[in-house]
């Protein structure tokens, strides 16, 4: 079942249409600008969050600020979803005759496999799923997928990327960092790698050359080829991203908890001739960025209301 379960999570790209009367629990939980969640899509966002929460080790939704956690959480995901909707319309980017053939193929060949309607059921039920509510996650994520494809075309004039809008972004928004990460492995001590980290930094404030002691410490990969990281905001790691734009180029952290280890940063300069050399790379990252700023500011728009069922629910009780 596990097998069956993880195939459903993976493919997000599908959609059906087949008969379907709606929700099987249609009770409204939440009014996201005008939008009814009901139940069961509030249900499959809200328990998967929480799954999500439990890998981070959050697990007592007992604990109201926890609770809150997760409903804030699950929020932001419906309110995506809603300014999804809200710039799929104001764009005119709806999905078309091709999109839903395309799409209901992808679902029954899914659905085909199960070797029952059954067993299809029951995995959508490990996933927090009714047949109807797969069918509109899945819908949502296309829509997202075109809405991305049609607002970063250049051609469609919606956000500009021309090399001077490019070229004048750049150095206010793109950022170049490295990083001598050393890495908390299952079973390792996490005092003795953070003392190495100390240590590194130690010989790094008495001279000794960064690149150097990174060839010598360092254990991300990204960083092996002594270039490291040309990004944007949202790319990265929040405390990477964090650290190199409090920095001065040339610059370097001191030791810094991130999520996998122990890390100094480094800021270098984005040089002219880097920039002339991946021109495009930079166009593909600024639109994608773009795209992200302006589904936040929609989101940022919406007004929701909830209802009473809304504080009534918790992971034990769904």
């Amino acid at each position: 079942m596990k097998k069956t379960v993880s195939i459903l999570l993976l493919l997000l790209l599908t959609f059906a249409f087949a008969s379907c009367s709606g929700p099987e629990d249609d009770r409204t939980v939440l009014t996201i600008d005008g939008y009814q969640v009901c139940y069961d899509e509030y249900r499959y966002f809200f328990m998967n969050n929480a799954a999500a929460l439990a890998e981070d080790g959050i697990t007592d939704f007992s604990v109201e600020e926890n609770l809150e956690l997760l409903r804030s959480e699950t929020l932001e995901m419906l309110k995506k979803n809603c300014a999804i909707r809200n710039l799929s319309k104001k764009y005119k980017f709806t999905l078309d005759k091709n999109d839903k053939a395309e799409i209901a193929a992808q679902y029954d060949e899914i659905r085909a496999g199960f070797a029952t309607k059954e067993e299809f059921l029951e995995g959508l039920k490990q996933s927090y799923l009714t047949d109807y509510e797969f069918r509109q996650v899945q819908e949502i994520n296309r829509q997202w997928q075109k809405l991305y494809d049609c607002m970063t075309n250049e051609a469609n004039f919606i956000i500009q990327a021309d090399n001077d809008t490019l070229l004048a972004d750049i150095p206010e928004n793109f950022y170049h960092g490295l990083q001598i990460l050393i890495v908390n492995d299952a079973g390792e001590n996490k005092e003795e790698n953070r003392k190495t980290a100390n240590e590194v930094l130690s010989k790094l404030e008495s001279g000794e050359d960064f690149y150097t002691l990174l060839g010598k410490y360092g254990e991300d990969p990204g960083c092996a080829n002594g270039i490291g990281y040309y990004f944007t905001s949202g790319e990265l790691l929040r405390y990477f991203e964090d650290t190199v734009k409090s920095l001065k180029e040339g610059e370097h952290s001191g030791v810094v908890e991130g999520e996998d280890g122990y890390a100094i940063v480094l800021r270098e300069p984005i040089t002219d001739e880097y920039v002339t050399s991946h021109i495009e790379d930079f166009r593909v990252r600024y639109l994608a960025r773009r795209f992200n700023e302006m589904l936040q500011e929609e989101m940022d728009s919406l007004t929701y209301k909830t209802t009473k069922l809304y504080f009534t629910l918790t992971p034990d009780a769904m």
